[in-house]
Parts: structure tokens; C-alpha cells; sequence
């Protein structure tokens, strides 16, 4: 039990006084004056000296630190901006910070874009949730994760984040994911909730707006389920005086009751008509039905399946953040209904507590736009401008984001004090904020040209403008998570897991009756006992012993999807048993044990983990094929992967050739056309030349004879200006011919080069990229496996042996070999005992050594070569000659 602490009835002074009964979280929970966990972590900080820590948001452009007070973001926060301007980096970087220092969090996840806060790591290593982007670029998963993790090491040093942040962040912060209408992650049931609101009598009294408010949105949540919309005003009038009346009487009141309520009526008024006059039988009788619906129809259990709505689990755990993804509803329809039941809980909930200027917990919505439209007025719209109102002055903030600003009622806008905008582009949007919120024309103009996870923070109580860029986030921030992986987050916090079975390891003393099977013994005791005696063996003794080992049938499940591919999904099913620390195959081929022998425990339960690991198989993905496969399919996928090289490196090698041929025609028929221009400027130029020379010849003549060469000089002049003018064309030619060679020389370089490298581009190891696959292990049955193993005692010759034959499977075990101390193991057929004839003892199959008379086992000490023939024979059959007797010859 823990000590609580509750503050003074009358609320004058912060003192606190100690509970003395020791009341658990639920039944203090349900204390009239009810004490937040925050108010009591500052009412301690206040009293130790310790200063709340500012929320590091991200870096002015002079690089100095944005903050933000926490206690200010009560008074809510917008953040607007386009696709890819960094809007949920931001609300993300908001969160964090909260979390760290322990400030519940309910997040609306519309999209699925929140998810990933759940993606945390001490060292940062995101596997396998980063695999994903892995496959999208072509590199393998582990290369990729060492890749993320010195990049974002390199960026939290950048940006000065302590590591110790990260550390904090992943023990000390719960990040659950509830998925609405689906399993993946945690069931949530919007079931309407009729109970009334807290000290409803004293609220009808001082503010009956308050109450009138939250009876008209619970009216209009429930009618909207049933499909009544807002004109059926009379079944409105009818549903909300129903609740009304028992409210105020302090009654809680179930669907089933409201539906007897709607037919027969507690009361016999509505305002000056009596019910029947107001709403006909006939109606009520419909209406009546219409929310049997709700019960009875299949479509609806949906909505009521799950964990209730608990705000008493959400708001009080330090540091939790709760994430509601909207994605597994059908439609927008869907998504405001549910949103409306959830915020209707929210205000009755804050409605316990007293009110605070403080931040105590924080609502975020990552896609406001279509809860809160301009003109149309869903269920969702009412509650959450009634939150945004007066949420604050319970304590509770509202962080909000939209990229369509014209889409959104400008007066939620407006009640924001705190505004991000990151960059927008449509005028229309532009124009929405600058009059919802007010913004100078150098605002205005800064927007459209921001950058991603730039922003201009707007303080509109304060009047303050700054810019900042936010930081890097602590957690892995990536695209929204696929179900498989939702599922994954969220298996720990499920009361049943889909991996394991009661608990983690398979209890004998729950399971008391089990069935007992052994594999089909190969050899008996009378055949053993007959090998040995043709050998000449005595056998003075046969023990029977069993060992009993826990075993399982189990189906293995390997599951692969890959965005862009087919889904890969292979099932076999396998009987084993746990030897010691190890997991053996077994035949399934088993029978009853009909005689127990004496029996020993050779092996304990395993966990789902350890089979797991044992059946961790190596996947493959090819981007060239675009095709995922397992281990066993490798060399059909190298094949393939191969052939397809082979194809696209023809494919690419003729487009390169086909373009270089079609460049090469071009450039030689610009060469020719120059050359034949330079040919005729060439012919042009000399025919002039020689022209100009003969004028000027019959000029000087002219000049002698004291003639007029008037004419005759200016049609020289003329006739050199176009001399020189084809000059300089010739001169131009000339240089275009040798740039067009220069350029054809370097086309066929080039061509080598890119067939070069077309034909090295696809040499790369990162062909294909291995990667693991975890499988998903179910236990099809359970039961108790019995090997029997006969340890028989021999004797030959004066030596004593022991011997152990497994009967299951025909094998026979001598020992360890006298020269090489390896195990000598024979299979029961077609052998002879490899004990040596002289020193009896064990030798391998390496060691033995046979004799070439009487086909006796030798040992390697034992066996003796003959000089003659090169036999080996036991010393019996030797003979020594020579003079010192030392050489041996066979008999």
C-alpha cells in the first residue's frame, strides 16, 4: 500500500495532510477531492527547492536553446504546416519532453504517424523496426542499423542531448498503443458511458450550462450510433429529458434501462404536452428499437468490445503516454463518433478534480482537420471547443496540428496561445491564419520559404516571435507502423499474449495427466544379447535405464511482408524434446510406453523464447527479382537473381549502345557537313583571293596611265570584307570540325567506361541482403517423452567391458579409442566389435587395424607389419626372422 496524500477541504492553503487509512490508487481515485499526481510532484519540488526544467524544443538560428515553460502549455498549442514541414517531429519533441518529466499524455493518432514514440532503445538500436527503410534501400538490415546509430549519435551530440535522456526515456516512459475497432494493439470500447457527470445538483445550480452542454453532446453521440441525425429534434428533446431526470436523482443509467425509459417514460410531461402528444408510441417504439441496435447488432459489438474508456489509468501513471490510433475505422464518420465518446469521458473526468493554473496532463491531436470543420458541426466538433475552452482551468493542455488551416474552425485557431507554423504554400491557408490568427504581413511573408523542421513560434498573449529549428528526436521517427508491428509494441501490456501459453514456461504440476511416448524401439534384449555371444562375449549384466524429457508438437509460422511485395508465409509442424539445454528433433511416428523402466529427468520445460531462437531461420531479399525467400529457397533465388542480372546487363548494354550509335550518326553527319562547308569556303576563299589580286594589279595599272580608280578601289574594299569575312567563317569551321572530332574521340571513351561499369554495377554483394526472421511458435500438444538406453556389461579374455546401445535408433557405444580419445560409435548392423584382440581396448574406426589371418581387431600398438606382403597380423601369426630377430613375417 502507498502513502497518500490529499489536500485540504477547503482548498485556502496548499498544505497537505497524510491519509491515514491506506487507501489503494483505485479506492483513493474515487475520493471526492482528488489530488494529481502532478500537483503533488510540484507541491514537493516547492518544498526541496527544485526548479521545474524548461522544455528543450529545439535551437534559435543564433544557436542558442529554445524552451518553453511546461505549466504555460495549459493555455494550448497549435501547430500548423504542409506535408513534410515537420509538424510531428515537433508535437513529437513536445511530448518527449513532457514524458520525461512525468506528465501523462493522450495522444489521437488519426493517421498512425504517432505510433513510433513506442520505437525506443538504450543504445540505439532500432532493429528490427528499422528493417522496413533497409529493404526500401537496398541495404542490409544490420548494416543499416549500425548506419542509423552513428547518425543519430552524430545528431544528439549536434544537439547537445544528454544520452542519459535516451536512457531515462526508455525505463521510465510507458508508451501503450490502443487501436479501436481492432486487436493489434489494445481493444478500446466507446460503449456510451450514461452515468452523470460529478456534483451534478450543485453544477444545475451555479452552471447549468455545464451540464446542459455535456447532456446535449451525450444525446447527439448516441443518436448519431443509431443513425438519427441533428434535425430529429423531438428524439433529442425526448433522450436528453430521459437523462435529465436521472441525473439529477444521482442514478446511473444502462441502454437497456434507457430503452424500457423511452417506451414507458418515469415522467408524464415534456415542457406543457404530455409524452404522447410530444412523441407518438410509434415513434418512441422506433427509437426504442434503433438502440436495441446497439446490443443486438454484430456490426456494433465492434464499438463494445474491449477495454473501457479509463482516465484513471491514463492521467495517472508518471510519464505515460497513451496513443488512440483512429486508422482501423472505416471512415472519417466512424472516427468523429468515437473522438466524441472519448473527449465526452475527458470532461466528466476533469470535471472531478478542482481547478489549476498548472499543466497536470496534455490532449494531443495529430490531425485536427475534420473534427473540427468550419460549418458542418459533427459530435467531435462540440466536445473538443468545449475542452479547448475549459480544459485550462483544470489543467488540462491541448496540443493540436493540421497541415489544412482553411479546414479547421479559426476558433479553435484562436484559443491557441502557443503557434508553430511551419512552411504553407496555398493562399487560401495563408489567408485562413492570418485572420484566425492574427498575424503581421513579416510573418505572413517567412512562411511559404521555411524549411523542413523550421517554424515560427508565435506567442499571442505575450506577443512575442521567434524562429527556431526543432532538435532530433529521442525515439526512432519513421512512417506510420504496419498492424504486425503494432502488435508486436503491444503484447506486453495485453492480458494474454499471442506467444505465450499461461506463462513462460510449460508447468508440469499444472498438467498432471500427460501422455508418455517413446519412439519404436529398432533392436531388443535378445538381439543384443546375440551380437555380442557370436563374438565371443560374455555378457554378465544388461540394466535398462529411461530418462523422461518434456516434448511438444508445435506448428513454426515464418511470416514476411514487405511493402511492394507478396506476402511470405510458410507453416511446418515439428515434434521435439528438450534435452538438457538442448531442443532435439523428433520421428512422428511415436507409441505408448507399455513397461516404465526406472526413470531419471533428463531435460526441464523450455520457454516460447527458446524455441524461438532454436527455429530463428535467415531470410533473403532481392530488390533486382523484387522477391523475399528463406533459407532453404536460396539457391533458386541466386539463380534467378542471376538470370535477371544477366538480363538487365544486356538490356542496359544495348540501350547504351543503341544511344551511342544514335550520337555517333549525329556527330559524323556534322562532321561531314562542316567539311563539305570548309571545302566551299575554302574553294570561295582562293577564287577571291585571286580575284582581289588581279583588281589590284589592274589598279596600279590604272594609276600609272592617270585613270580614275574610283570604282575599282571600292569594289576591292568591298571584295576584301568578304575575304576577311569568309576568313573568319573558315577560321570557325575549322575549330567546330576539331570540337566535333575532340567530342566523337571522347563518345567512345565514354561508351567503354558505361559498359564498364554496367557490367561492374551488378557485382556488388548487396545483390541479395540476408536478414533474420523470428517465427511465431504455437504448441499443438504437450507431453512426456521416454528414451531407454541399455548399458550392457561385457566380458572377453579376462577384460571387462561396458557397453550403452540406444534400442531407438540401433547405435551402439563403446567408448573413447585408447590412441585418440575421440567417441567410437557403430551402427548395430554389419559390425564387429572394435575392441583390440591383445590389450582390449577401444579403437576408432582411424586406429583399427584387422589381422590378415584370422581377422582379429588390432590396435595401432598391437599390430604388426609384415616385411613380406605388407599385411597386418596379431602376434600369434607372426614369425621373426634375421639375425637379431627382428623382422616380422607373416605365417
Amino acid at each position: 500500500m502507498a502513502r497518500l496524500y490529499t489536500l485540504d477541504s477547503s482548498h485556502t492553503s496548499s498544505t497537505l495532510y497524510r491519509v491515514t487509512e491506506p487507501y489503494t490508487v483505485v479506492e483513493y481515485i474515487s475520493l471526492y477531492n482528488t489530488l494529481y499526481l502532478q500537483d503533488l510532484l510540484q507541491h514537493f519540488s516547492s518544498l526541496s527547492g527544485i526548479l521545474v526544467v524548461a522544455l528543450y524544443i529545439g535551437e534559435h538560428p543564433d544557436g542558442s536553446k529554445f524552451t518553453l515553460d511546461s505549466d504555460e502549455l495549459v493555455n494550448h498549442t497549435l501547430v500548423l504546416g504542409a506535408t513534410g514541414s515537420g509538424k510531428t517531429v515537433l508535437c513529437k519533441a513536445i511530448v518527449e519532453e513532457l514524458a520525461l518529466q512525468g506528465y501523462p499524455i493522450v495522444a489521437i493518432d488519426p493517421k498512425g504517424d504517432v505510433g513510433c514514440l513506442a520505437i525506443r532503445s538504450k543504445n540505439l538500436d532500432f532493429r528490427p523496426w528499422s528493417d522496413m527503410e533497409a529493404f526500401s534501400l537496398g541495404i542490409d538490415p544490420e548494416e543499416y542499423s549500425k548506419i542509423l546509430r552513428s547518425k543519430y549519435i552524430e545528431e544528439l551530440k549536434r544537439w547537445s542531448v544528454d544520452f542519459r535522456k535516451v536512457e531515462r526515456f526508455h525505463e521510465d516512459v510507458k508508451v501503450v498503443i490502443y487501436t479501436p475497432r481492432s486487436n493489434y494493439g489494445i481493444s478500446l470500447s466507446i460503449k456510451p458511458s450514461l452515468s452523470p457527470i460529478p456534483r451534478v445538483r450543485d453544477l444545475m445550480e451555479r452552471d447549468p450550462s455545464i451540464v446542459l452542454e455535456t447532456l446535449n453532446s451525450t444525446v447527439a453521440t448516441l443518436l448519431r450510433l443509431i443513425g438519427y441525425s441533428e434535425r430529429d429534434l423531438k428524439e433529442h428533446t425526448l433522450l436528453a429529458e430521459i437523462l435529465r431526470h436521472s441525473w439529477l436523482e444521482g442514478r446511473s443509467m444502462s441502454i437497456e434501462e434507457l430503452i424500457e425509459e423511452v417506451i414507458k417514460p418515469s415522467f408524464d410531461n415534456v415542457g406543457k404536452l404530455s409524452v404522447d402528444e410530444f412523441l407518438p408510441l410509434s415513434k418512441r417504439s422506433e427509437l426504442a428499437r434503433s438502440l436495441n441496435i446497439l446490443i443486438t447488432h454484430p456490426a456494433y459489438q465492434a464499438w463494445l468490445m474491449g477495454e473501457s474508456i479509463d482516465f484513471d489509468r491514463y492521467f495517472y501513471e508518471r510519464g505515460r503516454i497513451s496513443i488512440i490510433d483512429l486508422r482501423f475505422m472505416n471512415d472519417l464518420r466512424e472516427k468523429q463518433l468515437f473522438l466524441a465518446v472519448f473527449l465526452q469521458e475527458l470532461y466528466k473526468w476533469i470535471l472531478k478534480g478542482g481547478g489549476t493554473s498548472k499543466l497536470r496532463f496534455l490532449l494531443y491531436i495529430d490531425e485536427v482537420m475534420g473534427f473540427v470543420p468550419p460549418v458542418q458541426k459533427p459530435p467531435s466538433k462540440t466536445l473538443l471547443m468545449l475542452l479547448v475552452k475549459q480544459g485550462r482551468a483544470f489543467g488540462l493542455g491541448v496540443l493540436m496540428a493540421t497541415q489544412n488551416p482553411a479546414d479547421v474552425d479559426y476558433r479553435v485557431l484562436s484559443n491557441a496561445s502557443h503557434r508553430f507554423i511551419g512552411r504553407l504554400s496555398s493562399r487560401r491557408d495563408l489567408e485562413n491564419i492570418r485572420i484566425g490568427l492574427e498575424l503581421e504581413k513579416e510573418i505572413m511573408k517567412k512562411i511559404p520559404n521555411l524549411k523542413p523542421r523550421h517554424f515560427i513560434y508565435h506567442n499571442y498573449r505575450e506577443n512575442v516571435t521567434k524562429s527556431l529549428r526543432v532538435r532530433w528526436l529521442l525515439t526512432y521517427h519513421r512512417g506510420p507502423l504496419k498492424p504486425e508491428e503494432i502488435e508486436l509494441l503491444s503484447r506486453r501490456f495485453k492480458k494474454s499474449s499471442m506467444l505465450r501459453l499461461k506463462s513462460s514456461k510449460f508447468s508440469r504440476k499444472r498438467d498432471r495427466v500427460r501422455q508418455i511416448l517413446t519412439v519404436k524401439h529398432k533392436l531388443n534384449i535378445d538381439e543384443i544379447s546375440t551380437f555380442f555371444k557370436q563374438h565371443g562375449y560374455d555378457i554378465k549384466d544388461i540394466i535398462v535405464k529411461g530418462f523422461i524429457y518434456p516434448a511438444y508438437r508445435i506448428r513454426v509460422t515464418y511470416r514476411i511482408d514487405i511493402p511492394g511485395l507478396d506476402k511470405v508465409s510458410r507453416t511446418l509442424e515439428r515434434t521435439i524434446y528438450v534435452d538438457g539445454k538442448r531442443i532435439r528433433d523428433l520421428e512422428p511416428d511415436l507409441v505408448p510406453v507399455d513397461e516404465l523402466p526406472t526413470l531419471e529427468v533428463g531435460g526441464r520445460d523450455i520457454s516460447i523464447e527458446d524455441l524461438q531462437k532454436m527455429y530463428t531461420t535467415n531470410a533473403y531479399f532481392s530488390n533486382i527479382v523484387k522477391r523475399v525467400v528463406l533459407e532453404d529457397e536460396l539457391t533458386e533465388l541466386r539463380e534467378d537473381v542471376k538470370r535477371a542480372v544477366k538480363e538487365r546487363i544486356i538490356y542496359e548494354l544495348n540501350k547504351a549502345l543503341s544511344e551511342f550509335k544514335v550520337k555517333e550518326q549525329e556527330l559524323k553527319e556534322k562532321i561531314a557537313t562542316i567539311e563539305d562547308r570548309i571545302r566551299e569556303l575554302k574553294d570561295e576563299y582562293d577564287k577571291l583571293g585571286n580575284y582581289i589580286k588581279k583588281l589590284t594589279n589592274k589598279k596600279v595599272k590604272m594609276r600609272r596611265k592617270r585613270l580614275s580608280i574610283k570604282k575599282l578601289s571600292s569594289e576591292i574594299r568591298r571584295l576584301k570584307m568578304r575575304y576577311r569575312r569568309i576568313e573568319g567563317e573558315l577560321l570557325t569551321n575549322k575549330e567546330i570540325l576539331k570540337t566535333l572530332r575532340k567530342d566523337l574521340k571522347n563518345l567512345k571513351k565514354n561508351i567503354k567506361k558505361r559498359c564498364k561499369f554496367i557490367e561492374s554495377k551488378y557485382e556488388s554483394k548487396n545483390l541479395i541482403v540476408k536478414f533474420k526472421v523470428v517465427p511465431l511458435i504455437t504448441v499443438l500438444e504437450k507431453f512426456d517423452f521416454i528414451r531407454v538406453i541399455y548399458r550392457v556389461k561385457l566380458m572377453q579374455r579376462n577384460h571387462r567391458y561396458e557397453v550403452i546401445v540406444d534400442p531407438h535408433n540401433a547405435i551402439i557405444s563403446y567408448g573413447r579409442c585408447v590412441i585418440c580419445k575421440s567417441s567410437v560409435v557403430k551402427g548395430y548392423r554389419n559390425h564387429t566389435p572394435p575392441i583390440c584382440k591383445i590389450c582390449g581396448g577401444i579403437v576408432c574406426e582411424k586406429h583399427t587395424f584387422t589381422c590378415y589371418k584370422c581377422n582379429s581387431i588390432l590396435c595401432k600398438k598391437h599390430a604388426i607389419k609384415c616385411r613380406n606382403i605388407g599385411a597386418h597380423s596379431c602376434p600369434e601369426h607372426i614369425t621373426w626372422r634375421g639375425l637379431f630377430r627382428k623382422r616380422a613375417y607373416c605365417q
